[in-house]
């Protein structure tokens, strides 16, 4: 009987390949935490469909929710106090709004699409 060699296994090797066409985008999901999304098609070719697929994706993201990022909205965010459960969160912006200066009361710290700064108050 002829003795059989060990065999190892061997671990599979992951290849990726530089994608044809990509898009990104930066949104903010329904608990204003900044997502990026990628998605990537394999030829150029393919381009026409990645954004209808891109369309439909960020449709129903809207939908339940998201908010693009806007180049206004990326400026840095401070580090949230300890007591962040107390500080409201801006309805137009989706984001923690800052104390002001009077006790008790908050101001959302990001421009709107004109430039402008939020008017969002509260207290």
């Amino acid at each position: 009987m002829a003795e059989q060699g060990a065999q190892t296994a061997q671990a599979p090797v992951a290849t990726t390949m530089e994608a044809g066409f990509s898009m990104n985008v930066k949104m903010l999901d329904g608990s204003g935490q900044e997502v990026m999304l990628t998605f990537r098609a394999p030829k150029a070719n393919d381009a026409e469909t990645l954004i209808q697929h891109y369309n439909n994706v960020i449709g129903k993201l809207l939908g339940l929710g998201w908010q693009p990022l806007k180049a206004a909205a990326r400026a840095p965010q401070e580090s949230a106090p300890a007591a962040s459960a107390d500080v409201p969160v801006c309805r137009i912006h989706n984001s923690r709004m800052k104390a002001s200066r009077k006790a008790g009361s908050f101001y959302c710290p990001r421009k709107d699409e004109d430039g402008g700064w939020c008017k969002e108050k509260v207290g």
